[in-house]
């Protein structure tokens, strides 16, 4: 199926401002995170998505010029994954599920579906030797992975640049890796 150019330029213009707040993101996530009105499962999503950044080898590589898509990808599917927990505990997320349609946009149905798998798996998966679970239980791993996650915004891909007459382009890249790394 042929590519739309203007629908490209206007989802990867979003993908752009979003790999730019990706720091903001990460705190927004974080405080979450810390809020303990919002019920477990909420909260070991939002630890994957977080834990996602530190990944060594992830879906796009991060020397790639479109190597923070993922990152910023990742963490809303966890906001998604953890909006019922959170919107129950008060907390506000609309931004981010309005974020998760155009992700579903972008993707379509069946790629959605397999990167929401993906982050769903990552709830029980050891990243840097800690699950979710073991992150939430224990406060010292939580300080770890909050020191890492500091360290690691330093090394962030940088934002996503659209040109646009390159849109195109740079979707057919993004939905490479996917379709190539998401089982």
């Amino acid at each position: 199926m042929a590519r739309n150019p203007a629908d490209d330029l206007r989802i990867l213009r979003r993908f752009a401002a979003w790999t730019a707040t990706l720091p903001r993101d990460i705190d927004v996530a974080w405080g979450l995170v810390q809020n303990e009105a919002i019920a477990n499962p909420g909260r070991r999503a939002l630890l994957t998505g977080l834990s996602y950044l530190l990944l060594q080898f992830d879906l796009i590589p991060d020397h790639e010029k479109i190597g923070a898509v993922d990152d910023a990808l990742v963490l809303r599917v966890a906001y998604g994954l953890a909006a019922e927990d959170v919107k129950k505990a008060g907390a506000e997320v609309a931004d981010f599920l309005a974020d998760d349609l155009i992700i579903a946009e972008f993707l379509g149905d069946v790629l959605h579906k397999k990167l929401r798998a993906y982050v769903e798996a990552l709830v029980q998966k050891p990243i840097r030797g800690r699950t979710a679970a073991q992150l939430l239980d224990n406060a010292e791993a939580r300080g770890d992975l909050r020191r890492e996650l500091d360290l690691s915004l330093k090394q962030l891909p940088p934002p996503l640049v659209v040109e646009e007459g390159k849109a195109s382009d740079l979707a057919v890249s993004i939905l490479g890796y996917l379709k190539l790394k998401l089982p």
